[in-house]
């Protein structure tokens, strides 16, 4: 009984063993066949993509870094003789292997089965043109006698570039090659920076636009200015704290934003502390668009501000954080949505902690997907003086005010998409009071004797 055990034991061990082998052969085998190369002619290689396209970039400045995957499927292994940029050492373009940047690499094995991984990047040298242009190359693959190539293509685009730069004073930036900013661009105290209709301004990661004097940035409803970050493709366009924002310092004053888009910073616009005895407002923003913050579109402390005919949308804290101060808001749509973040702030923060608070709102829209849009912290340490006329408003309380409309739909177009046009039969329709000194919506369409309330007239 001993015997015949340990025998059928012997032979499960004898099986196992074959089978342990056999496998070694084959993977010893099938790892042959993968590093035994093949002078085949049919022996291509493949690619994850026959085109590799950057967006615009700026010139003087690199491009994110793009990949490629080269395949060999077939079972042998193949030497790639050539792998080259066709314009060389002159090519706008850069290519790493294996760790290494060149424009040549030579004889390389890649088994089969296998795949490379090629990194690519853009450098676009000035060209002093104001529109973009494109500029193209290829990666040649070599193998076996066979010639394959990935096209490469990127738009270049010159630019004015402001790097810690101090501007002279009584400035003038017009359309044409955009601004670029790197570091910050500061505003003196005494000067003027007018911007003119159209202008672009793109501004690298931390940087930011410090005014000390005046920023006059004049658009115009067909010609936009546009502050943004500097990441130009798609995939970059709607997002947020790509850079600082414009920060306006104690003592500057005068400034004016009209017809401006401010896009995709952190906080759009900071005002810090002017401690003067009037209300003439240190900052007015009109018919604009401030959208995608990581935290405001604007943050004031113990200022002056007007805004009319503005929208404001779409950051993760407060849209307006506005502690102590002047402050004054005309036909606005003030709406934020948790679309793209999770929300734990009001659009509206109102408060006194840092001085008397008054602040009028009139015809204005302040909505949004939380309860309650509209937060107050009022103190008996100081003066408040808060008060809402013929505005549509998502609030817990009852504000002060007559012909406000509480917790109504406003009903916009497409509050998804950002579109924060009035559907027919908004509530918003006709529930305005005319007010002579603004005649015109945020697009420059007439107001009529009944407006509606927010940015745009229906």
């Amino acid at each position: 009984m001993h015997e015949s055990y340990i025998k059928a034991k012997l032979m499960k061990l004898y099986k196992y063993l074959y089978i342990v082998f056999a496998l070694c052969i084959a993977i010893t085998s099938c790892n042959r066949k993968k590093d035994k190369l093949t002078s085949d002619p049919n022996a291509l290689l493949s690619f994850s993509a026959n085109k590799i396209l950057f967006d615009t970039l700026f010139t003087s400045t690199g491009s994110v870094t793009k990949r490629l995957k080269v395949f060999n499927k077939n079972k042998n292994a193949v030497c790639i003789t050539s792998v080259q940029l066709a314009g060389g050492s002159n090519s706008h373009f850069k290519i790493i292997v294996n760790g290494k940047s060149s424009s040549t690499f030579s004889d390389l094995i890649l088994a089969g089965g296998d795949s490379l991984l090629v990194l690519i990047s853009a450098w676009i040298n000035p060209s002093d043109k104001e529109l973009p242009y494109l500029v193209e190359d290829s990666i040649m693959f070599t193998t076996n006698g066979n010639l394959q190539s990935v096209l490469l293509q990127a738009y270049g685009q010159d630019a004015h570039f402001k790097t810690n730069a101090v501007i002279s004073c009584n400035e003038v930036w017009k359309k044409g090659k955009p601004y670029l900013i790197s570091g910050s661009l500061t505003v003196p105290q005494g000067c003027t920076l007018t911007i003119e209709k159209g202008t672009k301004i793109f501004c690298r990661k931390n940087a930011s636009m410090q005014v000390y004097g005046t920023l006059l940035a004049l658009g115009s409803k067909d010609s936009l200015i546009l502050f943004s970050g500097d990441q130009l493709s798609k995939i970059y366009q709607n997002t947020p704290g790509q850079w600082t924002g414009i920060i306006f310092h104690s003592n500057s004053k005068n400034n004016f934003i009209q017809h401006t888009k401010i896009i995709n910073a952190e906080t759009a616009l900071t005002i810090h502390r002017t401690d003067d005895a009037d209300t003439l407002p240190e900052l007015t923003i009109a018919n604009s668009y401030i959208l995608n913050m990581t935290k405001s579109a604007l943050k004031a402390e113990a200022t002056d501000v007007y805004v009319y005919n503005s929208v404001f949308s779409n950051t993760a804290s407060y849209l307006l954080h506005c502690n102590g101060g002047n402050y004054y808001f005309y036909h606005n749509t003030f709406a934020n949505f948790e679309y793209d973040y999770f929300r734990e702030s009001a659009a509206l923060y109102l408060s006194n902690i840092s001085g008397a608070l008054y602040c009028r709102s009139i015809n204005t829209i302040v909505w949004g997907n939380r309860a309650d849009e509209i937060q107050n912290q009022n103190t008996a340490s100081a003066n408040w003086g808060v008060a809402y006329r013929n505005c549509l408003l998502k609030t817990t309380s009852l504000p002060v005010g007559s012909g406000n409309l509480l917790n109504i739909d406003p009903k916009f177009e497409n509050e998804s998409k950002k579109d924060y046009r009035l559907k027919a039969g908004s509530p918003a329709v006709d529930a305005g009071i005319p007010m002579a000194s603004i005649s015109t919506d945020i697009e420059g369409k007439l107001r009529d004797y009944h407006p509606d309330v927010g940015a745009y007239e229906k």
